[in-house]
């Protein structure tokens, strides 16, 4: 779960508390956005 504490608003910094993990917030947000996308994508129905 993703606690809004690691993220430093003022410095635009994500810093995970259980593993010490450091980057830059929008960074971080986009790279979870593509990946919730992908899950998404991947439950969709392709016919064959």
């Amino acid at each position: 779960m993703v606690e809004k504490s690691n993220r430093n608003r003022k410095e635009h910094l994500y810093c995970c508390k259980n593993c010490g993990y450091r980057s830059n917030d929008d960074r971080v947000g986009a790279i979870n956005m593509f990946q919730r996308g992908e899950d998404y994508l991947k439950t969709l129905h392709k016919p064959f």
